[in-house]
């Protein structure tokens, strides 16, 4: 089973209080020589039976959080020093879970997430304005406090500040300053829009229960289904305004066929949900959980292009072109507002010349006088 530490903390009236600290499994860690848990994987060779998978998925985060085998002071998951650690790793998975060789895999991918994410957890409640010292003084629990003062070290590195992504929107404020001669760009908003990104506009109901755990409680394979079960509370109510929004557009397309989602016409219902919510993310399959690619989920996709059963495949092409037209007609747009400045800074300096130049312009007209 999985055992959590209880600290004890004292709230603003003075009462001791409880909270959970840090996962361990204490159990599984303590379990006899030889023992391992057994692991079922579903036809995408993701683990699915419970609660095994529930305690491999939480037990794949505590060894990616071990400081002694998964080292915090490497810069990336896939630089070359991490390789014997990933084997560390693996080694120390296999000798307490029972699982198919081939989903090994799925194993590294999922503990290099799990790595990259405990990293992230830890800038984001320890890198403030703090002193350095003080923060590298600061070791959280269960960090190796040399390998704490090597992350604070690259983290303190200007090429490791935050950078604006490719494609960010960014609004321009063009400031021209007519003494200096300078054209100087003011880009605003890149806090708002790091803000509206992290917004999900459709969150999913399910907490720490994963989608293919769901699935294997439901017995539902239809992805529109599952997709409905994953947004709803308990009270039956939608988990956003745009998620009951999109089930309405879906039963609707599928009213015009004279169908509903619940008669079960999995080629109808996979067509809608293609339509509704747009071509699939690279490396990720709605509704299927971690580890499933569109490449192994619809390999139909390469091979029948244009049949019938291929027809909700050519309604993703024609969104995905419709995406790199839109995307084509903003780069347009951008070069033209670019040579429209050029040409603003060029006649900016023909009409208004460096303050001495006016200065002799106006002694002249003075003389004249």
């Amino acid at each position: 089973m999985v055992i959590q530490f209880m600290w004890n903390y004292v709230d603003e009236q003075g009462n001791p209080s409880r909270r959970r600290g840090r996962t361990t499994c204490a159990d599984i860690q303590n379990m006899p020589p030889g023992t391992r848990i057994h692991i079922e994987v579903n036809e995408n060779n993701i683990p699915c039976n419970i609660p095994e998978s529930t305690l491999l998925g939480t037990y794949l985060g505590v060894v990616a959080r071990d400081p002694v085998l998964a080292p915090i002071s490497f810069p990336d998951w896939r630089n070359k020093g991490m390789e014997p650690y990933k084997k560390k790793k693996l080694a120390e998975v296999e000798s307490k879970f029972e699982f198919p060789g081939h989903i090994r895999h799925w194993i590294l991918q999922s503990l290099g997430v799990k790595w990259r994410n405990h990293k992230t957890t830890l800038k984001a409640e320890h890198w403030d304005s703090r002193p350095i010292q003080e923060i590298l003084e600061t070791v959280p629990a269960g960090v190796d406090q040399l390998q704490w003062c090597q992350l604070v070290n690259k983290w303190s590195k200007p090429e490791d500040q935050p950078t604006p992504r490719s494609g960010e929107r960014l609004d321009v404020i063009v400031v021209v300053v007519l003494k200096c001669n300078i054209i100087m760009y003011y880009r605003k908003g890149l806090q708002k829009n790091s803000a509206n990104a992290k917004k999900q506009t459709c969150p999913h109901t399910m907490g720490r229960v994963s989608s293919v755990r769901r699935q294997k409680e439901t017995s539902i394979t239809d992805r529109l289904q599952l997709w409905k079960i994953n947004r709803m509370h308990k009270d039956g109510t939608w988990s956003s305004d745009d998620a009951m929004q999109r089930w309405a557009q879906a039963c609707n397309l599928l009213a015009q066929e004279g169908l509903t989602p619940e008669e079960g016409n999995i080629e109808a219902n996979e067509r809608v949900f293609a339509i509704v919510m747009g071509p699939e993310h690279s490396g990720r399959v709605r509704t299927q959980g971690f580890g499933v690619t569109p490449t192994r989920f619809f390999p139909q996709s390469k091979n029948e292009e244009g049949s019938g059963s291929g027809s909700s495949f050519g309604q993703i092409a024609s969104l995905r072109e419709e995406f790199i037209s839109f995307r084509d007609n903003q780069a347009r747009e951008f070069a033209s507002f670019r040579d429209e400045m050029r040409q603003f800074m060029q006649e900016t300096q023909r009409n208004h010349p460096p303050h001495g130049g006016s200065e002799m312009g106006g002694n002249d007209n003075l003389s004249d006088a």
